[in-house]
């Protein structure tokens, strides 16, 4: 079988896909960012967490060498919870995933709500996503536990529209650090570098 590549354009994207030769055919699709970007976004949060919990920034009380930190109990246990709800998360996306794999589109079309649907059946659903709008989407972030710490932001997709970043740098403790992906270099780089 021979596989092309077909471009694929919505109001604001341009999505590449291969599609087997007469199986699937292009078609137009709308999809929010949070569709597309809340998967990794999640591990990415969660993965900071965990890191954080883990390895705190501020050492215990008594004097330690310069470089050591302590795992406490405490610290391990809400690392723990953090990976179990994602795990608990995971297992829920792969089963579903693994019910639609042979019909890619049904797959596309549903992914939503199986986020949705597999968000609202774990402990993820406990984390509170705090919205930040630009002019034509929201993106979500979620606020550590202590507003003094920084914060390390990663932002997927700048689309040469940064306000819900500089709405959300008014809002973090200072020497918090942003850090942006998007495949248009020009003019994202100079407006990130705000």
């Amino acid at each position: 079988m021979s596989h092309s590549l077909n471009r694929i354009s919505c109001k604001n994207c341009t999505v590449y896909s291969a599609y087997r030769a007469n199986i699937i055919q292009p078609a137009q699709i709308r999809f929010s960012t949070i569709r597309v970007m809340l998967l990794p976004l999640i591990a990415i949060v969660i993965v900071i967490y965990m890191f954080k919990e883990v390895f705190p920034l501020e050492g215990p009380k008594e004097e330690i060498p310069s470089g050591f930190r302590s795992i406490s109990a405490d610290n391990i246990s809400k690392a723990d919870k953090v990976k179990n709800a994602f795990a608990e998360w995971h297992g829920c996306m792969v089963a579903k995933f693994e019910a639609e794999r042979k019909d890619l589109m049904k797959l596309w079309m549903s992914f939503e709500n199986m986020t949705r649907d597999c968000t609202a059946a774990s402990e993820v659903s406990k984390i509170v996503l705090s919205p930040f709008e630009n002019k034509d989407e929201i993106k979500y972030y979620v606020f550590g536990q202590n507003a003094s710490d920084p914060s390390v932001v990663v932002s997927l997709g700048i689309g040469a529209d940064i306000t819900a970043e500089l709405k959300l740098k008014d809002k973090l403790a200072k020497g918090s650090e942003f850090f942006g992906a998007d495949p248009v270099v020009s003019p994202n780089d100079k407006l990130f570098g705000k």
